[in-house]
């Protein structure tokens, strides 16, 4: 006899089906059974109870034989007949053998002969309660073992499981995607077949020491998958045990993390950049304003008439090295992403030969390098130094792409646009192509080249922001760029950039005796604000030597003053930008105040971030990045002036 609180517990849980034709006997029978389960459905004959079994699916049946209408064993073979097991006791007066028979063939539980005594109706309905509790109990197990299956093969964290040597012998199917291998190619393997070896051994090592200690292990991994692509992963790693003890398993728990380390990598060039922009800004200002003197003071000597060839030669060499320590500040300022976005109509070649020399620099020894610049001028509107950026991060990527040696072509090119920026169309353009003899793009590659943060480059050797910039800079010059490129075969990229047809537009001329500019008529006299003071004593003798007449002063606060005492015969204010006491902003405005029309050109050596704080200035001001170019400065204050 099986007994016990927890089979008791578990009987008053259930509900009987009693089924009796004698009425006495069904009474007390009832009133018995009421005490010993929870629920009870009392019939009068078999098909009463067929009834009420389909009616209220009884967890066990108790039923005599012999009854009017369908016999107990009968309505018991209905029963069996359905898809559902349930325990029958049959409690009869007749111990025949052909009921018996009946009753094995019918599948009936237990045979109880009357009179039944309460003890044995007890222990066969504990019985029949413990045989369903262990099949509730199996059945639980495993709706749980199919729930945590479920969970183990639809996770989107990828599950590997090993042996305790290491085979493969499950993956689930975040697994397969993130690693390209299917269930019939990793079962078998070992993981080692993911190894990029990117990972130091070190890594490894313990993470075998933490696993055979018993512990779990837990570390990021960078692995390759089947078709070569690189992923990081964060890795979890434990060792399953049997009840010895003895490790059986591994099971692995793994999470792409790619997206993260790139962004944190992002996070991390774009803090680079940032702080690089900062240096540079700071290094410009002072590197403008020395070499605004030396230009200053070699254009001067350069305008006398009494150089000698031998002079004029070695002028001309230290205002050409001068010119390339400008350019090289513009470089840096553009890499920081702090260059004054200032558009002005010029010629695109020597733009673009301008940064030729910077370009042999970037490129190896092993890199050819051609240029092909037309001989005719192709007037356009834009930034040079934006430009000049486009130019720098078309070869970087086109260097990158030819580790094994290459030829770079860089070529500029009068062709047509679209009126949308599509190659195709009836617009005169000017077009830069930067062509490369690499390895070339796939289409999906070809599809995501300029998405922000996208890149082909081994992690922490590319931000994917560089192509990114190109694109935005194009864009905002009203240009377009497109790329063709094959696997093997290199890539070309070509920007178009509108030309300038209007007639009458004023070109921007380099630094030289091209300006045409006279020696002033009228001595007009000029404000110069400069509180660096070689710089103001050059402005003072370049101005003084055209001409004008020249009022000094070495800060916005000294500059409103003389403003005021002057009378009105100030015609035209030269103020750099960021000053002690009063800055070029504030002194505008208080000049405006005082009079609308005279004429202010600002100056400035610092980048933009630092040239617009407290303010942007009014778009209708001229602006003149340093390292000033005397006769450009002559140029415009003439033009201002007349």
């Amino acid at each position: 006899m099986i007994t016990g609180e927890l089979d008791k517990e578990f009987l008053q849980g259930l509900t009987v089906l009693y089924v009796e034709d004698e009425e006495i006997i069904h009474k007390q029978g009832a009133r018995l059974l009421a005490k010993m389960c929870g629920t009870l459905i009392s019939a009068h004959n078999g098909r009463e109870g067929l009834e009420l079994y389909h009616a209220h699916v009884p967890d066990i049946i108790i039923t005599d034989v012999n009854m009017p209408f369908m016999d107990g064993l009968a309505m018991a073979e209905h029963i069996h007949r359905s898809d559902r097991d349930v325990p029958i006791i049959v409690v009869t007066a007749f111990e025949h053998s052909d009921y018996l028979k009946r009753a094995i063939e019918a599948g009936i539980d237990h045979y109880i002969m009357k009179p039944a005594t309460r003890a044995q109706l007890f222990d066969k309905l504990v019985e029949c309660a413990h045989r369903l509790r262990l099949e509730w109990d199996v059945t639980q197990k495993n709706i749980q073992l199919k729930k945590l299956s479920r969970v183990v093969e639809q996770s989107p964290a990828a599950i590997v499981i090993t042996d305790a040597e290491g085979t493969i012998e499950f993956i689930n199917e975040s697994f397969a995607k993130l690693t390209g291998y299917s269930v019939a190619e990793a079962v078998g393997e070992n993981p080692r077949i993911l190894k990029s070896d990117n990972v130091p051994a070190q890594v490894y090592a313990d993470m075998w020491n933490t696993l055979r200690a018993g512990n779990i292990w837990s570390g990021e991994l960078q692995n390759r998958c089947k078709d070569g692509s690189l992923v990081w992963e964060h890795a979890t790693i434990s060792p399953l045990f049997d009840e010895t003890g003895t490790v059986t398993n591994y099971i692995g728990v793994k999470e792409n993390i790619t997206e993260k380390k790139q962004l944190v990598q992002q996070l991390m060039h774009a803090q680079k950049v940032e702080t690089i922009g900062q240096l540079a800004c700071g290094l410009a200002h002072d590197l403008n304003n020395i070499l605004t003197v030396v230009n200053g003071y070699g254009t001067l000597i350069k305008m006398s008439t009494n150089l000698s060839p031998l002079q004029h030669q070695q002028i001309k060499e230290i205002m050409a090295a001068s010119a390339q320590a400008s350019a090289l500040t513009h470089s840096m300022l553009a890499y920081g992403r702090k260059q004054i976005m200032k558009q002005m109509v010029q010629d695109l070649v020597p733009v673009v030969s301008k940064i030729s020399g910077f370009i042999k620099r970037l490129i190896r020894e092993d890199i050819g390098l051609v240029f092909s610049l037309p001989d005719d001028a192709l007037l356009v509107n834009v930034d040079a130094g934006q430009i000049e950026q486009v130019m720098l991060n078309l070869t970087t990527n086109a260097r990158d792409a030819m580790p094994q040696s290459g030829t770079l072509s860089v070529s500029v090119r009068r062709g047509v646009m679209g009126a949308l920026g599509m190659p195709d169309g009836d617009t005169p353009c000017a077009i830069i192509s930067v062509a490369d003899t690499g390895c070339g793009m796939n289409p999906e590659t070809r599809e995501r080249i300029f998405d922000p943060f996208f890149t082909t480059k081994e992690f922490g050797k590319g931000s994917g922001l560089g192509l990114a910039m190109v694109f935005g800079i194009v864009a905002q010059h009203g240009g377009y760029i497109n790329v063709q490129s094959e696997l093997g075969a290199g890539s070309v990229f070509h920007v178009y950039l509108p030309l300038v047809v209007e007639e009458g537009v004023p070109l921007l001329l380099a630094d030289g005796d091209e300006y045409a500019f006279s020696i002033s008529q009228y001595g007009e006299t000029i404000l110069v604000v400069e509180d660096e003071k070689s710089t103001r004593l050059l402005l003072v003798e370049v101005l003084k030597k055209a001409g004008y007449s020249v009022i000094e002063a070495a800060n916005g606060t000294d500059a409103l003053e003389k403003f005021k005492a002057g009378g009105g015969n100030i015609r035209l204010v030269i103020s750099d930008v960021v000053m002690p006491n009063m800055g070029g902003k504030k002194l505008y405005d208080e000049i405006r105040a005082l009079s609308e029309s005279v004429p202010f050109i600002f100056m400035s050596g610092h980048g933009s971030d630092v040239i617009h704080v407290g303010g942007t200035l009014d778009a209708t001001i001229d602006l003149l990045e340093k390292p000033l170019m005397p006769l450009a400065l002559l140029a415009k204050v003439q033009q201002l002036l007349d």
